[in-house]
């Protein structure tokens, strides 16, 4: 078998076409994830550092009886 007919033959050929597929969708998978994730990050970390300061507060205000009652949570 000449290489030119290997050519032939390999272009015809199926195999792996499956498995190329699912490499595909599994690139796209990861890429949409982290577009994802990097749409949302920033966001993310402005909750946490207000979370982070709410609760900052209440511990200050629970060592000082002194300062300021904690908010009412219940509403």
């Amino acid at each position: 078998m000449g290489f030119a007919s290997f050519i032939k033959t390999f272009g015809r050929s199926e195999d792996g076409a499956v498995t190329i597929d699912w490499v595909l969708l599994t690139a796209s998978v990861a890429g949409l994830a982290v577009a994802a994730m990097a749409t949302v990050s920033d966001g993310t970390g402005d909750v946490s550092g207000a979370i982070r300061r709410q609760l900052e507060d209440l511990s200050m205000s629970a060592d000082d009886p002194s300062g300021p009652p904690p908010p009412d949570i219940a509403g």
